[in-house]
């Protein structure tokens, strides 16, 4: 079709920005051809400013306007073949990579690698962490020798290897997919840096916005002021743009912040080999499980009301969510694990109430243990045991638990025996001092009293003792 571009975007050497067709060739008639005059005095006075991503030659505006032949990027007529003008054998992946590499031979993409690789030789003289510092070396991958990467700065900071990638055009994802990848697996670390990084969404272009939430939201800018402390401080500093989530009206909300930073102040993330600032992730997932625990109606239970309370809940078909049951986890470490006594009617005990229940699981299966005592003082007791802890008395010592569970509940001395024997075998030797509780276990013996209890709930709390 004659009016298709073969040629949609070029390079401006000056600045290292991609110049669409579509939005220069739809500027003011007087405007493009003023431009026009301006691409023939460069190619007259070989000062050439405006080029072929691919091949690095000259371009002209062609074509008339209001006119089948529409105005269009073109080579000249005596240039050197274009692979993208030409039947050619390259890939489509081959063809993105010359256009990658074409975008980095503008004037200011050579001053900041420039700059880059100094300021970290600097770094590297005043002993701050940088051991290596080399400007556009070959990186081989290690397991296929055939594929390689030339990045623009490559680095040993602290013993690991980093490559800084500038990104003064767009570039495609695909690129910027296929580079991180590479980096990730030869366990080289990428920086991917902006001249100029734009942090409203509405004006950002696809290049940004890809390296940007790809890399923990974080975005690096090496600008004039970064340039100007950097030199101060002999070390490479970056701006870096990042959305800090912050809870707002109950819900999670980003807010746009940015601080200049060193290497030093960098998480170098061993998984994904990416770089990062400040852990905009890390920190999302917080305030996430904060607002869905403000929300649980569990938790609320937990902090603030009777275990009758959350049983009633579980019995109800109450199902806990996985956020729920890691807040229990750190609720327990927080009231349970240390305490040597947990009191009834306390956050603890709550905490180990609500622990029986999701053990028990079935809805069914808590209420039948609700409603029968001894099997809920029971399933404490032997917890007592198995925790080394005093849970719902107001005692302080361990063998009066003991005393209470045969005094309240002979029939079921056997089992009770079992949990000593598993948890705590020194148990009454170490704690029955006065051997009151071993004359009260012969009497019971002796009494030939039956044993009896439906010991499914008891194991399935504690399936360890169904093997004693």
């Amino acid at each position: 079709m004659r009016n298709k571009r073969t040629i949609e975007s070029i390079l401006d050497l000056e600045t290292g920005r991609e110049v669409f067709a579509s939005d220069f060739l739809n500027k003011p008639i007087d405007e493009i051809f003023k431009k026009r005059y301006e691409f023939e005095s460069g190619i007259r006075e070989k000062k050439i400013r405006f080029v072929c991503y691919y091949c690095k030659q000259a371009i002209k505006l062609r074509g008339q306007v209001n006119s089948k032949k529409i105005l269009h990027f073109a080579h000249l007529r005596d240039s050197n073949e274009c692979p993208i003008k030409t039947n050619n054998n390259y890939t489509k992946e081959e063809i993105l990579r010359i256009k990658y590499n074409g975008a980095k031979e503008s004037a200011l993409h050579y001053d900041l690698k420039k700059f880059i690789g100094n300021i970290l030789n600097e770094n590297r003289l005043d002993s701050k962490g940088v051991e290596f510092v080399e400007i556009e070396i070959v990186n081989k991958h290690k397991a296929i020798s055939k594929e390689w990467k030339r990045p623009d700065v490559t680095s040993i900071y602290k013993g690991k290897t980093i490559v800084f990638e500038l990104q003064l055009s767009t570039t495609f994802l695909s690129v910027i997919n296929s580079r991180q990848e590479f980096y990730r697996e030869n366990e080289t670390f990428i920086l991917w840096v902006f001249n100029s990084f734009e942090a409203n969404e509405e004006y950002r272009k696809f290049t940004q916005s890809d390296v940007f939430y790809n890399n923990n939201r974080n975005g690096f800018e090496l600008n004039q002021e970064a340039r100007e402390i950097s030199q101060k401080q002999n070390d490479l500093i970056l701006k870096c743009y990042y959305e800090k989530p912050i809870i707002k009206n109950q819900e999670l909300f980003y807010e746009w912040k940015s601080e200049f930073v060193s290497l030093s102040d960098l998480t170098f993330d061993e998984n994904t080999y990416k770089v990062y600032f400040y852990d905009v992730e890390g920190n999302s997932e917080k305030i996430k499980l904060e607002l869905e625990l403000k929300k649980s109606e569990l938790i609320k239970l937990i902090e603030s009301c009777e275990a009758t309370d959350i049983y009633n809940l579980f019995v109800n078909g109450y199902k806990c969510s996985e956020v729920e049951k890691k807040h229990i986890i750190s609720l327990y470490n927080k009231y349970v694990k240390n305490e040597r006594i947990i009191k009834h009617q306390s956050i603890g005990y709550n905490i180990i109430v609500t622990t029986i229940c999701i053990k028990l699981g079935d809805k069914d299966l808590i209420n039948s243990f609700i409603n029968s005592h001894p099997h809920e003082r029971t399933v404490i007791d032997i917890l007592c045991l198995k925790l080394d802890k005093i849970i719902g008395y107001n005692i302080t010592n361990q063998i009066q638990v003991s005393h209470f569970f045969v005094g309240h509940s002979p029939e079921h001395l056997d089992l009770y025996l079992k949990a000593i024997q598993k948890y705590q075998p020194n148990y009454i030797e170490k704690y029955d001092t006065s051997r009151k509780f071993r004359q009260k276990i012969m009497r019971i013996k002796q009494s030939g009293q039956k044993q009896f209890f439906d010991t499914s709930i008891v194991f399935k709390i504690f399936p360890e003792l169904n093997d004693i």
